[in-house]
């Protein structure tokens, strides 16, 4: 390859680190007047590439500390948390002080589950569960089965646990679409004169739409206020490579 005067050259024959990079297009030569280090297969403890304090390679396995510095740290440390997100996130140990900040593969943030692969399955299973809890309360206490009655019920104290945020765990498997489904499918059937009615029939007596509908009915609504400037800064950053 031709370098050009001062370029810094990397050369590695090693797989050890699992760098993300094609090395057999960026080797290099050893007298070559412009090379910065050559990495050997035998250089087993650690990566050279380090030794630059800007290193252009980071490699994916290998390990490293982060401190974090500053005032009343005691204070705020048990409210720190890692989340490691990815399947090949290399484990980095965050340290507050002297004190090394405990790693979670599952973490809360505005009140949903998040864990270290993004899944929303168990978001998905826990929103249902607190909403089939709530269903429960109700069907016990209230022994009225009127629309008028139950709907309201539903719409006010079942369904935004099913829809709180579901922007940022939107579920993509239809196991778990069909999980929140049922918590809908089962407050329409329980109603009177409903019973017999397929579920698509009791939505459009009940002029309801499917949890899934309105989920990308949410989307298409974001979508245009971004669009048409409702949110116009962060809009742009958004939708700068549509128009």
């Amino acid at each position: 390859m031709n370098l050009l005067e001062n370029q810094p050259c990397y050369s590695c024959a090693s797989n050890r680190w699992n760098c993300q990079w094609d090395w057999k297009s960026h080797i290099c030569n050893e007298s070559s007047s412009s090379i910065q280090d050559v990495i050997k297969q035998n250089m087993e403890e650690e990566c050279p590439q380090f030794l630059n304090p800007n290193p252009p390679i980071i490699p994916m396995e290998y390990r490293t500390t982060v401190y974090f510095e500053g005032r009343h740290l005691a204070h705020y440390r048990a409210k720190f948390k890692v989340l490691h997100l990815g399947w090949s996130n290399p484990p980095y140990q965050y340290r507050l002080g002297d004190e090394r900040i405990e790693s979670n593969p599952v973490e809360k943030d505005l009140g949903r589950l998040v864990d270290e692969n993004l899944d929303v399955g168990p978001q998905c299973a826990l929103a249902a569960q607190k909403a089939n809890c709530i269903w429960g309360c109700i069907k016990i206490s209230m022994a009225s089965r009127l629309r008028e009655v139950i709907l309201p019920l539903y719409s006010a104290l079942v369904r935004p646990h099913l829809g709180y945020c579901v922007q940022l765990w939107s579920p993509q498997h239809r196991k778990d679409m069909d999980l929140l489904e049922q918590v809908q499918r089962r407050t329409t059937k329980m109603l009177r004169g409903m019973e017999h009615l397929s579920y698509g029939d009791r939505l459009r007596e009940l002029g309801l739409f499917s949890l899934e509908k309105r989920r990308l009915w949410g989307h298409l609504f974001a979508a245009f206020q971004y669009i048409k400037g409702a949110c116009k800064k962060d809009g742009e950053r958004l939708y700068q490579g549509l128009y």
